[in-house]
């Protein structure tokens, strides 16, 4: 007892046990009624509180391992309440105690427990680094170059042992014990390496010519990735068979693979065709690699959209949150860029699912970044609807012109039947007075022979319909909104944001209003 006693005289420490206990209170096993879930949640302040104190009351002015524990799960813990901002300045220091702790970087360091600590508190800030400047359109903490030190074992706390040599083994005899927890984080580590590798170069601001050949690359490496899980994880059915904790492990890891699918392919989608059209380079290349690099960011999103789980949810689940919006968004982007497939409307119910998903974990506004997500994509919804409307009128008109010129052979003057020539004399052709009058009043205008004139439609009709330039897409605000703030957030259009591509979307509205979107997080 002394010796524990000695351990929780470590005000870093406390604190680290009261996180624990805080971000416990947000997930719940088992949610019973409203009062339930408030009071665990009101728990779960009351524990932050705790550990913000006992933080307060640490004197050292050393960084510490330990205190990096601390700020980290409150970080989390930030995230679960949807305060996002709040998160990102804490998270700011958390990076600044690892760097000077050196975490980044293989040391020799002789107590191998000590080194494993290391090791699974620099690959937790690594992979939650990714998805939060990811989320957030922020710059990269570290390069891959950085990052010389190992991934942490594959044995869980309570089988680790050091052996006579020192090093840390796992206990548990061989094919004893089950999977080891620690699969999830190394593959959701290995997992983060390719998401950053796909945001420097496809949403970096030197992207190169060869965008096609890079989503096929990062691709490539996300499937070996795959192939590499272990059975428990590698299974897209779900886990029934699973205790609990591995059922979860396994549905986060697959929806980390569908956002990376999603991160890697949704530059073939242009986000500015919500108000523009359809280019013709991508009309052009439809049948070849942009179509089929569309269709691999669309299977992405239907499997995210069906892998989040509708049972058990709180606001709690930030990560669920943020890749059903990025789901969504890539359906109601492919249904505009692609309005004939087949698939239309099963991928418009697959974005309205994820759309119902954020008004539950909203609740009663409790989760302001899930409340913003819904807000968005109804804004969304709206577009893409107006403009299916747009695009089947244009087409309906098309036809139209195109019935009504076939109707009258090529040849036959359009005066005819107004008393045509007869024994080669002209026909009678009245003055229409669309032509545009000539600069000498004296000078009667004659149109076009008739002949030419139905030739002229006739070729007119057989065209594509204009294009008109694709801009970037407004999102309306929500009500009451002063759009005052957001003079200086990227531009206006219509009262609305606009985004000329999916990270500025992303990041607008996941962030707040202090990132740029109204609603934002309360300190």
């Amino acid at each position: 007892m002394g010796a524990r006693s000695k351990v929780f005289e470590d005000k870093s420490v406390c604190a680290v046990v009261f996180m624990v206990w805080a971000i416990g209170c947000q997930f719940p096993k088992d949610i019973n009624t409203k009062e339930r879930i408030r009071a665990l949640r009101q728990r779960s302040v009351q524990f932050y509180q705790c550990a913000k104190m006992q933080l307060d009351k640490e004197r050292s002015q050393i960084d510490r391992l330990a205190t990096l524990q601390a700020k980290l799960l409150m970080t989390i813990y930030l995230l679960t309440t949807s305060s996002v901002k709040a998160a990102w300045d804490l998270f700011a220091v958390v990076k600044n105690i690892a760097n000077s702790l050196d975490l980044n970087r293989r040391r020799p360091i002789a107590d191998s427990l000590h080194l494993e600590v290391r090791r699974r508190a620099l690959w937790a800030i690594y992979t939650l680094d990714s998805y939060m400047c990811t989320m957030l359109g922020k710059t990269l903490t570290w390069s891959d170059s950085d990052v010389t030190d190992d991934f942490p074992s594959l044995a869980d706390d309570g089988r680790l042992v050091v052996d006579a040599l020192g090093r840390l083994v796992d206990s548990a005899p061989e094919g004893d014990g089950g999977p080891s927890l620690m699969e999830a984080p190394r593959a959701h580590a290995k997992l983060a390496k390719i998401v950053r590798s796909a945001l420097r170069r496809l949403y970096g601001d030197n992207v190169g010519d060869n965008v096609g050949e890079t989503m096929t690359e990062l691709s490539a490496a996300v499937d070996a990735w795959e192939n590499e899980l272990p059975e428990f994880l590698r299974s897209r059915k779900g886990a029934p068979g699973l205790q609990m904790v591995y059922a979860r492990q396994n549905n986060v890891i697959q929806l980390a693979h569908a956002h990376a699918q999603l991160i890697i392919f949704r530059p073939s989608l242009p986000l500015s065709h919500l108000t523009g059209g359809v280019s013709e380079a991508s009309r052009a290349n439809g049948a070849g690699s942009l179509s089929g690099h569309q269709s691999a960011c669309l299977a992405a999103a239907l499997r995210a959209s069906h892998l989040v789980p509708r049972r058990g949810l709180t606001g709690a689940f930030w990560f669920s949150a943020y890749i059903a919006f990025c789901a969504a968004t890539v359906c109601y982007v492919y249904v505009v860029q692609n309005p004939h497939d087949h698939r239309r409307e099963e991928v418009l119910d697959a974005a309205a699912r994820c759309g119902d998903l954020e008004h539950t974990l909203a609740g009663d506004g409790e989760n302001r970044m899930a409340r913003r997500y819904a807000g968005a994509l109804e804004g969304l919804e709206g577009v893409v609807r107006s403009r299916l409307r747009d695009i089947e009128k244009a087409e309906r008109e098309r036809e139209r012109v195109k019935i009504e010129t076939e109707s009258v052979p090529v040849g036959v003057g359009v005066g005819a039947g107004i008393g045509g020539g007869q024994n080669g004399a002209p026909a009678f052709v009245p003055e229409y007075s669309a032509y545009p009058p000539q600069p000498n009043p004296q000078q009667q205008y004659a149109p076009p022979p008739p002949q030419q004139q139905m030739q002229e439609y006739a070729y007119a009709a057989t065209q594509p319909a204009p294009v008109p330039t694709p801009v970037p897409v407004p999102v309306p605000f929500p009500d009451g909104f002063d759009a005052d703030l957001f003079s200086a957030a990227g531009g206006m259009e219509d009262a609305g944001v606009t985004f000329q591509n999916f990270q500025g979307l992303d990041a607008t509205v996941s962030g707040g209003y202090l990132f740029g979107w109204p609603g934002g997080p309360v300190y």
